[in-house]
């Protein structure tokens, strides 16, 4: 995360490839999920790391939770606008919500992102 945090502020474009689960803290990895639920997003940045109290860090050893902001589904990570069918609304609000405000304990994202893309 550090990395593509780095790139993003040199100015890059970043699409993670994730699984769904990400959104639910679940760690774990199962093939099937990269058939049925991963699907690109822009990282949006805004990379904050917590240890175990809730205190910011760098040091990785100590990282408990991450937060991040996306764009995913046509949706604006700072409007909240989104384009796409009503049924999904709540689906997507909670899946960007739940990385910007809640985070993710950092499980989550090692064993649901499968790689990025990071272009100028």
């Amino acid at each position: 995360m550090l990395e593509i945090e780095g790139k993003y502020q040199q100015g890059q474009e970043i699409l993670l490839l994730v699984d769904m689960s990400l959104v639910g803290g679940d760690a774990g990895y199962n093939i099937q999920d990269l058939f049925r639920e991963s699907h690109w997003v822009t990282y949006e940045g805004g990379l904050r790391m917590v240890n175990q109290l809730g205190n910011p860090t760098q040091i990785l050893g100590e990282v408990e939770t991450v937060f991040f902001d996306v764009q995913t589904w046509g949706s604006d990570p700072n409007s909240g606008s989104y384009f796409t069918v009503p049924d999904e609304i709540e689906v997507i609000n909670h899946y960007v919500d739940t990385l910007r405000t809640s985070g993710v304990k950092i499980s989550s994202p090692k064993s649901n992102s499968y790689g990025y893309l990071s272009a100028y």
